[in-house]
């Protein structure tokens, strides 16, 4: 799941997570509960997730980001959408890895930092991928139980320092359609403030970026169901 930002180097931490194998299953203990589950690691992720904190000039947005040529492009979108196997599919094009999950948006000047953790492939794109001929090598699997199996690799082209903001596409997949189409600034600022990975409190600094960042980066609803329509949009700018 962390991949390189995994350290096993001892350090100091406030409290501690055990996952404790039983008859049925584990038994997870966290600071504020004790339950259990047959998926341990995917509970221990998510209590991570859940009191994670970002610095101040960062804005985290759930998506993935992909560099090409130098400048950084953004796909927001919910679960299931497609973007993992969109982004599997750019970065096998020669397109930069930047994340597939959380997006750190630099506030003071529109930068998107690195955070390559590994991508994780359901068998459905894992299949996709294999009809556009762009599946990546050296797959592993990740069974954690049956409704956790994925296929999990990290991309080699991981750009060595953050890339500035070129492009957001609010991206939706569809059967037998693609298009592209201009997002006024209200839409833009309504369907950013459903992007954060975190909640943000919503104070009159935080509407002023996200007003800045609607107004300064071009926004776009993305449909598609080819991913080579979305690869040329890119590089044809």
């Amino acid at each position: 799941k962390y991949g390189c930002y995994l350290s096993f180097q001892p350090t100091l931490v406030d409290y501690t997570i055990c996952a404790i194998k039983t008859k049925n299953g584990y038994t997870i203990e966290t600071p504020t509960e004790i339950f259990e589950s047959d998926s341990p690691l995917h509970e221990i992720d998510k209590f991570l997730f859940d009191h994670t904190e970002y610095e101040p000039r960062v804005l985290a947005l759930h998506g993935a980001a992909v560099e090409w040529n130098g400048k950084c492009h953004l796909f927001l979108a919910a679960t299931t959408s497609g973007k993992t196997t969109l982004t599997s599919y750019l970065c096998q094009k020669g397109f930069g890895y930047l994340t597939d999950d959380c997006i750190l948006l630099d506030r003071q000047n529109l930068c998107v930092h690195a955070f390559a953790t590994p991508i994780q492939l359901r068998s459905g794109g894992v299949e996709v991928l294999k009809r556009y001929n762009a599946l990546p090598p050296f797959l592993e699997r990740l069974e954690e139980c049956e409704t956790l199996v994925r296929a999990v690799y990290t991309p080699s082209n991981i750009p060595s320092k953050a890339a500035p903001l070129a492009n957001i596409f609010f991206i939706e997949r569809t059967e037998d359609e693609n298009d592209l189409m201009k997002m006024s600034t209200t839409e833009r600022m309504t369907a950013l403030m459903q992007s954060p990975i975190t909640n943000y409190p919503v104070t009159g600094d935080y509407l002023r970026f996200l007003s800045t960042l609607a107004q300064k980066i071009p926004c776009y609803r993305l449909r598609y169901c080819d991913m080579n329509y979305v690869k040329e949009l890119i590089q044809n700018g």
